[in-house]
């Protein structure tokens, strides 16, 4: 009997043990729930509220610094020689002889083609010959006839007045009187005869004298001449034999020691440029600069081409001219504004609403809109002229894989 008992006593105690399990099984899982709920309530009072560690955690920032910074306008452009001469035929010929080639460079002075001038070269032979012989032959017979008109001039007034005393004493008779005044008028009039063909011949020397220059300009005229030094650019006459008329024209000559960039710049753009800002100038596709120069032009009025409307401007390269040729092709920048040592921040940072411009800002564990005036800009930073200080932080954006 005693073992029958044991065992009706055990059934008991094992469903008391099965009962406490459960109950702290439960114990357990409502107190893993309430950690559960108190560190998720935790993270989110650490987002709402934030302290500077937690939101730099969130935010990339960057802090505001001093800085340049400059905006430029971009355009395209073709050098040219700021000194171009277009020499132009004086008068109509046939070309005799060309004596330069395209590309050359000339010296001023230099004869770089001449005109046929055969017979233009046979009439001031001819009209040489004339003023050296003939007509200094002509001029000393013509003063010889004068000085002996004037000696027989003399001659007759002094008769004349021997005569005229005679007659006053009663020592000769009037008639003979009449006579010699007669031959003094005589030799008087073959003075002025005189004196008109040596005026006359003077006349037709100096005719002479300016047909000779004419024809001496004639000939000067066929025979051109650099007007400057420089390079020979374009030879519009290619060949002997080519007869051309007067106004054609027959060179291009570049100073290619002052050289200049002719650019087209937006039409908008071009409101911001004004003559005596400065210009860097480099190749095309090229990052370095190559050379800088100055505006010195900017045209009134906008012109339009197949694409849009543009404004042409000059720029003088005023260094390193010795890196471009003429008619090469060029990228400028000019320099239409800057600042030295000025608030700047990313360009992304600022944000447009519809009032103010404003940045976001660390300050004091929180994010704060502060509206700012901007200044300068370009791509990639822009100038904060009010409304923050050097060192603060200026939100650029939230990191990946923070909480939204």
């Amino acid at each position: 009997m005693l073992p029958n008992a044991i065992a009706l006593n055990s059934v008991p105690q094992e469903e008391g043990g099965k009962q406490k399990r459960i109950r702290m099984s439960r114990l357990l899982l409502g107190l893993g729930v309430l950690l559960s709920g108190a560190l998720l309530a935790l993270l989110f009072t650490g987002q709402s509220q934030g302290t500077p560690e937690d939101v730099s955690a969130l935010f990339e920032t960057i802090p505001v610094v001093r800085g340049d910074i400059s905006t430029r306008i971009k355009a395209e452009g073709r050098v040219e020689s700021s000194l171009h001469y277009r020499i132009h035929a004086r008068s109509a010929g046939t070309v005799e002889a060309v004596f330069v080639r395209e590309g050359e460079p000339v010296k001023e002075g230099q004869l770089l083609l001449k005109m046929e001038s055969a017979m233009l070269e046979s009439q001031i032979r001819e009209n040489r010959i004339s003023l050296n012989i003939l007509s200094k032959h002509q001029e000393v017979s013509a003063k010889i006839a004068l000085d002996r008109a004037r000696i027989e001039e003399a001659r007759a007034r002094l008769r004349l007045k021997e005569l005229q005393e005679l007659v006053e004493a009663d020592l000769a008779a009037r008639d003979k009187l009449n006579e010699k005044r007669f031959e003094f008028e005589l030799a008087s009039s073959r003075v002025q005869e005189a004196q008109n063909q040596l005026q006359q011949l003077s006349l037709e020397q100096a005719a002479k004298q300016e047909q000779f220059k004419r024809l001496m300009s004639e000939l000067r005229e066929r025979e051109v001449r650099a007007p400057h030094g420089g390079i020979l650019t374009k030879v519009h006459v290619p060949h002997a034999g080519q007869p051309i008329t007067a106004g054609a024209t027959l060179f291009d000559i570049d100073d290619v020691k002052k050289l200049m960039v002719r650019a087209r710049v937006d039409e908008l753009d071009a409101l911001d440029v004004r003559p005596g800002q400065k210009v860097d100038v480099r190749w095309k596709g090229n990052v370095k600069v190559l050379g800088t120069g100055t505006v010195v032009y900017r045209a009134p009025r906008a012109d339009r081409d197949e694409d849009h409307s543009y404004v042409e401007i000059h720029v003088t390269l005023t260094s390193e001219q010795g890196s471009f040729l003429v008619g090469n092709n060029v990228l400028v920048e000019v320099l239409t504004e800057a600042r030295v040592a000025t608030l700047l921040v990313p360009t992304d940072a600022v944000k447009v609403s519809r009032e103010d411009p404003f940045v976001q800002v660390l300050r004091d564990g929180a994010i704060q809109d502060i509206q700012v005036k901007i200044g300068v800009s370009n791509p990639d930073r822009i100038e904060i002229r009010e409304g923050l200080s050097e060192g603060d932080r200026v939100v650029l954006a939230r990191r990946e894989g923070s909480l939204q």
